[in-house]
């Protein structure tokens, strides 16, 4: 091509022996084969993923990183799709009273603020007073050295019609004691996919 266009000077034209005219064949045929594949694979993605706005990505210092759920039901990052298996989880105040405006109907955890003031209006004995903020919410079994996942806790949130989750919990003699304390799960570091620790 070089050669035609004038570019290559006076360079004499490589020879090509059969060895070598092999090799470039062989690689001509596998770079075909390549873009064929990424070719079907770009038309199969883009046909089978189907890609659904999500309002509430339209709105400005919201973040929303989804699982797929349950996309053969139901389009993906679509509540449908994730049935009623979704809680939003946050560690912000802002970030959850951000997504509580915008969708209302999504079931979201109580912050790590609205955790300790519960926790300690609980304590003080006013906690009966308390409104829920959330439909679950999640503690450490302690917060430096006062217990915050305690019978007394439990039962304010069962009252009010909470799920209390207690985490992280990694040894077995802890997870049996805040199952006893009624919690409705253990966050956990040490789970494996066999389901053993």
């Amino acid at each position: 091509m070089f050669r035609r266009l004038g570019l290559a000077g006076d360079a004499p034209a490589p020879r090509l022996d059969g060895v070598m005219r092999g090799y470039v064949q062989h690689y001509f045929a596998t770079a075909a084969a390549l873009l064929v594949l990424v070719a079907a694979s770009t038309l199969y993605v883009q046909g089978a993923v189907p890609v659904v706005p999500r309002p509430a990505a339209d709105h400005e210092g919201v973040l929303v990183i989804g699982h797929r759920g349950a996309a053969g039901l139901a389009p993906q990052n679509t509540l449908p799709a994730f049935g009623d298996r979704v809680i939003v989880f946050s560690q912000h105040d802002a970030v959850i009273g951000q997504l509580r405006a915008l969708a209302p109907a999504v079931p979201t955890a109580y912050t790590m603020e609205e955790a300790r003031r519960l926790v300690l209006l609980q304590k003080v004995g006013l906690g009966a007073f308390v409104p829920p903020a959330a439909e679950v919410m999640s503690v450490a079994e302690g917060w430096g050295p006062a217990p915050m996942a305690t019978v007394g806790l439990q039962r304010l949130l069962r009252d009010k019609g909470v799920q209390l989750y207690v985490g992280p919990v990694n040894d077995a003699a802890a997870m049996h004691r805040v199952i006893g304390l009624g919690a409705h799960g253990v966050i956990t570091d040490k789970y494996r996919s066999n389901g053993t620790r």
